[in-house]
């Protein structure tokens, strides 16, 4: 019983009211209860003690407490009145603070217990307004001045390279703006889409600048696409056109550009830049991402908010520069290869296209990063961590300046590793394609903490809020959904008002109509100001970086006329990645649907990535006691049952026990297949990795071509099929390639062909030493010496190096110096 005189808190009818109506979902509560419970959180915060029968740490959620006070736990430790709403508080704790702390844990109590203290809502609007206060001013020049510029500044500097040829910015400005010009003439304008439609190359980088160029915005278009999901892009987005390689669309698809380097049919064009204004509002790209909906929607990102992005990144926090390289490897539906590719072609620096595919090879991935000196890459965790385990100590990521990690967890033992071999800051980023690829980041220099979870602080005219479900900023360390405001916010999603308003909602801290972005995201405050994430707030997943809503995977399951009903959840196998189990319930007379017969529809009608890694068709779903799907009593998926086909050569043996080891599996038959195993393009890394560990190389090609472990035993090597051999010489007569046949006997332009490039060399260069340089190189390689043999067989005699280096390294320097008599004469005239 409460002495008279003793020193009292309480609850308002008010917040006793909203307290019991936020935490209904928990039960029905007394009063008493609820102001027990309040008084065991009260007491936890001024003494840290917890009541007998219960064990309170800081994460202790404050409606666990509720519910074991509900349950009859006693020893609260703060005496409850009689009224069952005031609490009696000891001598020592400020009266007006314990006042403030139960007020708010009324307010906010889905909350862990070590978070209560005497703060308000109002507290809070201020360290958001001190958080946020991170507005700069600056001139935004549009990608494409800033690109001109280099182009103008640099013209002979290397722009862009791909495996097949290197572009400087003169050239690559110079066939930018011809496409440009082409598409400016189809009558193309200001705000209109492009489809692009090509495989990353040097191709698809001209494809954006022209774009650009023209006044357009472009759109990813992909050409291994469904034809279902390309259809959606074309209809929401509007294109009014497409680039590809061929200039030939599909049915029903927008006119096709053919853009191809090796057949350039814009020569006539002008080269000069396009006169073409450019507004910093105008729509630079769309972004399609998976939708809640089941239909994909578009994010519109604006111009300014995209230079926004690469002159903060650049200039401040990289320091990017004329001598930095950056890996252009993601997927160009992947927000993220945005920056890929303009962060060096706005600063002057290189840009390095991986062929398509190398993403999945980790030493292809390794051998391009060494040989073209990469300062700057893109990598989610899983491949940072093969790369650190590849390279070894051989100093093959030496070049790198930045790595910028994402998508992934972080976990400390892999940035310790990282640290330890590459001693360069690590940085990370998050942010959904709505928000211009990313609003906050954090930094990794020396010794770091919460990595796993951390995304760090919001980033230059960026603000960041975590909110409950009434737009209220929720305490600091409780979780909240995650909301983005400021410049780098898109315009929303095309042609969808409804969604749009429905996820930009008003911003209630400001008073000029600005909008906010609803993530989706579940984040919490640290009290420095940073955030960490603690998960989605429904069911979008991330599968190999992609992110994808379990609801679209659903839908599209569903759509397949067998199916009545169809349930996905997502799992993580034994290398940390997460892969999809699709369920489905067959539909009237399809009571003999197969699991197979589902993926295999799923693989032509769905993205690669949103196709279940397994299938279950089940009669019936298991349900809740309130009649609702079940997801945690779903059955396992049965991985190819029956008796194992024993491997019978050594390679098989081989291919066998590794794949075994990397699914995590006792054994496993040379007639089951990897992927249907459990393993996914992440899990294929790290086979290749362990094959060649033991003796065996096959290409990561191999790996996802081969249907069985048997067939993939059956391509391996015991030789190193990425060497070299340099013991062996290539000579005497070579057959011609049908092309160089077909050329000779239809043409003359076997005559015709010349590759040439030109060389800056050093001032004190002499023609001897020249000559001995041309000497080594044609000495080296051997088609340089080769000669062309006319008649019925139309190929090459390649002789000996030493029987032709000093000849052809005279020819070589004698043509060296004419051109430049030549350039002189003409600078002359």
């Amino acid at each position: 019983m409460v002495e008279p005189g003793t020193r009292l808190v309480s609850l308002s009818s008010e917040r006793l009211a909203g307290l019991r109506r936020r935490t209904g979902e928990h039960g029905e509560f007394s009063d008493g209860t609820l102001a027990g419970a309040c008084a065991v959180g009260l007491a936890y915060w001024a003494t840290g003690r917890s009541p007998d029968g219960l064990d309170l740490t800081p994460g202790t959620l404050f409606t666990d407490v509720l519910g074991w006070v509900g349950n009859g736990g006693l020893g609260a430790g703060w005496e409850v009145g009689a009224d069952d709403r005031s609490i009696a508080v000891p001598e020592g704790v400020v009266l007006s603070d314990a006042q403030l702390a139960l007020d708010d844990l009324a307010d906010f109590p889905d909350r862990p217990v070590g978070t209560i203290s005497p703060s308000s809502v109002a507290a809070r609007i201020e360290a958001l307004a001190r958080w946020n206060d991170n507005h700069v001013d600056r001139v935004r020049p549009t990608i494409v001045e800033m690109f001109h510029e280099q182009a103008r500044a640099r013209p002979h500097a290397v722009a862009i390279v791909d495996e097949r040829r290197s572009l400087t910015y003169r050239e690559a400005a110079e066939l930018s703006s011809q496409l440009a010009h082409h598409l400016i003439d189809r009558g193309l304008t200001a705000e209109q889409v492009v489809g692009i439609s090509l495989e990353r190359s040097a191709e698809m980088v001209i494809g954006l600048l022209g774009v650009l160029m023209a006044g357009c915005a472009f759109v990813p278009l992909d050409p291994a696409w469904p034809a279902a999901r390309r259809a959606v892009v074309i209809e929401d987005a509007g294109l009014v056109a497409q680039l590809n390689d061929s200039g030939e669309q599909n049915p029903g698809e927008p006119e096709a550009v053919a853009v191809d380097l090796d057949d350039w049919r814009f020569g006539s064009y002008p080269a000069e830049r396009a006169e073409v204004a450019i507004p910093g509002a105008a729509l630079a790209y769309v972004i399609f991402t998976s939708g809640s909906t089941g239909r994909p929607k578009g994010a519109m990102i604006r111009h300014e908010a995209i230079s926004e992005r690469l002159l903060w990144q650049a200039g401040e926090i990289l320091r990017f520069g004329h001598d930095d390289a950056s890996l252009f490897k993601a997927p160009l539906s992947f927000d993220i290869s945005i920056n890929e590719i303009f962060l060096p072609l706005v600063r002057g620096g290189r840009l390095v296209i991986l062929r398509p595919g190398g993403e999945r090879d980790p030493h292809h991935l390794l051998s391009v990063i060494a040989e073209q000196r990469v300062t700057f890459t893109y990598l989610v965790s899983s491949m940072l961590d093969v790369l650190l385990e590849i390279a070894g100590d051989s100093g093959r990521l030496d070049s790198l300046r930045h790595v910028w990690c994402g998508g992934e967890v972080l976990t400390p033992e892999l940035y310790e590793r990282f640290r330890t071999r590459l001693d360069i800051p690590l940085y990370h980023g998050y942010g959904p394609a709505e928000t211009t690829i990313g609003v906050s980041h954090v930094i990794y220099r020396g010794a770091a903490e919460r990595l796993s979870t951390s995304i760090g602080k919001a980033n230059p005219n960026t603000e960041l809020y975590v909110l409950d479900d009434e737009l209220r900023p929720v305490p600091v360390g409780a979780g909240g959904e995650l909301y983005a405001g400021g410049f780098l916010l898109g315009r929303g999603y095309v042609n969808a008002p409804g969604l749009t308003a429905s996820r930009f909602v008003a911003n209630p801290f400001a008073a000029d109509g600005s909008r906010l972005y609803r993530t989706g995201d579940l984040a919490r405050f640290a009290p420095d100001g940073s955030l960490d994430f603690l998960g989605r707030a429904d069911n979008q997943i991330k599968i190999r970086g992609m992110r994808l809503e379990i609801e679209d995977v659903e839908i599209g399951l569903a759509e397949h006329p067998g199916v009545r009903h169809s349930c996905v959840i997502a799992k993580k196998n034994t290398a940390g990645g997460t892969y999809l189990v699709g369920y489905v319930i067959p539909a009237a007379g399809n009571d003999g649907l197969r699991p197979e017969e589902v993926k295999a529809w799923a693989a032509e009608h769905m993205v690669e990535y949103m196709v279940p890694a397994h299938l279950v068709v089940l009669k019936e779903f298991p349900l809740t006691e309130n009649g609702k799907l079940d997801r945690r009593a779903l059955p396992e998926p049965v991985i190819e049952a029956g008796p194992l086909a024993p491997p019978a050569t050594e390679n098989e043996r081989v291919v066998c026990a590794v794949v075994a080891s990397v699914l995590g599996l006792e054994e496993i038959g040379v007639d089951q297949n990897f992927f249907k195993l459990g393993g996914d393009s992440i899990l294929a890394i790290s086979l290749l990795s362990a094959l060649r560990d033991a003796g065996l190389y096959v290409t990561a090609t191999e790996i996802f071509t081969s249907g069985t472990v048997g067939s993939l035993a059956a391509v391996a090597s015991r030789d190193d099929v990425s060497a070299v051999d340099h013991g062996d010489v290539a000579t005497s007569p070579v057959t011609g390639s049908p092309i160089v046949r077909w050329l000779g006997e239809t043409t003359d332009a076997i005559d015709g062909f010349v590759q040439s490039v030109v060389l800056n060399t050093p001032a004190d260069l002499t023609a001897d030493a020249l000559g001995e340089i041309l000497a080594a190189v044609v000495g080296r390689h051997d088609m340089l010496r080769a000669t062309l043999v006319r008649g019925d067989r139309w190929g090459f005699d390649i002789p000996e190096a030493d029987q032709t280096a000093d000849r052809a390294a005279d020819r070589a320097a004698d043509r060296a110096a004419d051109r430049a008599a030549d350039r002189a004469a003409d600078r002359a005239a």
